[in-house]
């Protein structure tokens, strides 16, 4: 269990005098330190891991239908493209040792490195002819989902930087080894938790309503042929 180092604020100001016989005549050398803002001995270092988008053109109508899974089967109608994107997230930590206590080792954490994103993007599109009316409109439909679930990660993200700061600076000055890992993960998790849940619910809605009826119509009627 991790206890949190309580830090008071301290603002000091020495005054340092010449010594000898012109001390009273000579000015005084202020100088300032504060302490109001503790160190901060565990860095954390927080990166999104979304990777480019990779493209499929050749599928058919069949073959997208079994790409879809879960709640995607209630979509009625002939599928025309799909987007499928695996949200990742890692935990690194650094550390050095700190001693033992009771016999068991102990270390000090100097580096939390959080990263997420999705790590695999791909984006199946019925196969059309290149330049078609139909190719054009299905690929900005998927890619409108690509740039949703972009866009809601990139906005969360302070907030997911701020959450990891939070367990940086909660760190103790030393910690048992033995299952240190599994620790900090699970304060993360439950510190990072409630921006990503926020983040998936907003791309759930944008999605929902991309994929209404209403959107589909007007993608389906920009082309003459559909």
């Amino acid at each position: 269990m991790f206890s949190q180092r309580k830090f008071g604020c301290l603002a000091a100001i020495l005054t340092v005098f010449a010594a000898g016989s012109a001390a009273r005549a000579a000015e005084p050398v202020s100088l300032q330190f504060d302490f109001s803002v503790p160190p901060r001995h565990v860095v954390a270092e927080v990166t999104n891991t979304t990777a480019s988008p990779r493209y499929d053109f050749g599928k058919t109508t069949e073959q997208l239908s079994r790409i879809l899974s879960g709640d995607d089967l209630k979509l009625t109608g002939n599928v025309r493209g799909v987007t499928r994107q695996a949200m990742t997230t890692l935990i690194r930590l650094t550390y050095r040792p700190a001693g033992t206590v009771n016999g068991e080792e102990q270390v000090a954490i100097t580096k939390i490195q959080y990263s997420i994103g999705y790590t695999a993007v791909d984006v199946y599109v019925q196969a059309y002819p290149v330049g078609s009316c139909e190719r054009v409109e299905v690929l900005h439909h998927e890619n409108l989902h690509v740039g949703i679930a972009s866009q809601t990660l990139d906005r969360a993200m302070p907030t997911i930087q701020a959450a990891v700061q939070r367990v940086a600076d909660e760190m103790p000055s030393a910690v048992a080894k033995d299952g240190l890992m599994a620790a900090v993960q699970a304060r993360v998790t439950a510190a990072t938790g409630p921006a990503i849940r926020t983040m998936l619910a907003d791309r759930a809605d944008f999605d929902t309503a991309l994929d209404s009826p209403a959107s589909y119509r007007m993608t389906q009627n920009r082309c003459s042929n559909w």
